[in-house]
């Protein structure tokens, strides 16, 4: 395999015969095999480095989903203080109702049948 063609096939990645994977060893021959006698991925520097670089990630996902949170929380207030209370269990009426609606299409009868009896107490508290 030339070093076009391996380049083609791997990328810069070398293909490592004793783990059957790609790694970033060195290529001593040009055949795309990685020929070093232990391999890259098993050293605790890397690991370690790998292992920073997935928690950086999770914290910056768990940060991420967090903000929208707020903002979704943020925008459910507002709109919130703009209602009145009769507004807000119009809403939440229709949200249980369509929420019963599609418990019942996926057959989950016993929940939808506990939801009809919330919506009924909650109309007849619009009612009221």
């Amino acid at each position: 395999m030339t070093k076009e063609e391996r380049v083609e096939k791997y990328g810069s990645f070398l293909y490592c015969p004793k783990r059957e994977t790609l790694c970033m060893g060195q290529d001593y021959e040009g055949t795309g095999e990685c020929l070093l006698e232990t391999c890259v991925l098993d050293d605790p520097a890397y690991q370690a480095r790998q292992e920073r670089i997935q928690r950086r990630q999770k914290e910056l996902w768990d940060k991420h989903r967090g903000q929208k949170k707020e903002e979704k929380e943020a925008a459910a207030n507002i709109r919130a203080q703009n209602k009145t209370s009769q507004d807000l269990l119009r809403m939440k009426i229709e949200k249980t109702r369509s929420k019963m609606e599609r418990y019942y299409r996926k057959g989950w009868t016993n929940l939808a049948n506990k939801l009809g009896l919330e919506l009924a107490e909650m109309e007849r508290r619009l009612r009221a």
